[in-house]
């Protein structure tokens, strides 16, 4: 929240939604040829990264370890033959692999951890996330490579539960002052 302090209005001129601002690098590579690579970039405001939870089995996950698997190559081949994408540089159809990267990271970023799991039936996973309070160093999923550490500190918590289906939101705030933690929360009131 450091941050806020120092930000004037000439520094981010459309406003608010330009703290949250990101640009994703996706490389997409041909099943067929390796060397037909097609490459774009799309940008993104708000920059919000859904994470999935891998391995309900472990008592609690690192977030780095989330983040990690949302930048891993990943072979699209979930298409019915006739389905497969077109290689723009071959034409042919094939089984691709798509991999994304961070082209330029917002002042903040937002993580959403999806905890629903609907197949075989709808439950919620409720693992910890062992997320580090200071110091989240974002630079191994950025490109072009920064060699200096590009850090992060989480500044709030958004909540949802207590099921899939239903429930509220509560919200964690930490105060960028005082460096103390509050619970915004609709149904009861701390006192």
């Amino acid at each position: 929240m450091e941050i806020l302090e120092g930000l004037k209005q000439e520094d981010h001129p459309v406003g608010v939604g330009q703290l949250f601002f990101t640009k994703i690098h996706y490389k997409k590579t041909c099943g067929k040829d390796a060397s037909h690579v097609s490459e774009n970039l799309i940008e993104f405001s708000p920059a919000f990264f859904h994470l999935q939870i891998a391995d309900s089995s472990k008592s609690s996950i690192p977030l780095p370890e989330m983040i990690e698997a949302h930048f891993l190559p990943v072979v699209m081949d979930d298409y019915k033959v006739n389905d497969l994408p077109e290689c723009s540089i071959c034409k042919v159809r094939s089984r691709h692999t798509d991999q994304k990267f961070i082209y330029q990271l917002p002042t903040f970023i937002m993580f959403s951890i999806v905890r629903c799991v609907h197949l075989p039936r709808e439950r919620r996973l409720v693992n910890p996330i062992d997320f580090p309070l200071e110091n989240l160093d974002m630079s191994p999923y950025v490109t072009p490579k920064s060699s200096n550490p590009l850090l992060y500190n989480l500044v709030a918590i958004l909540q949802h539960g207590p099921t899939c289906t239903g429930g509220h939101y509560k919200a964690f705030t930490k105060n960028p002052k005082s460096g103390k933690w509050h619970l915004h929360n609709d149904v009861c009131r701390p006192r």
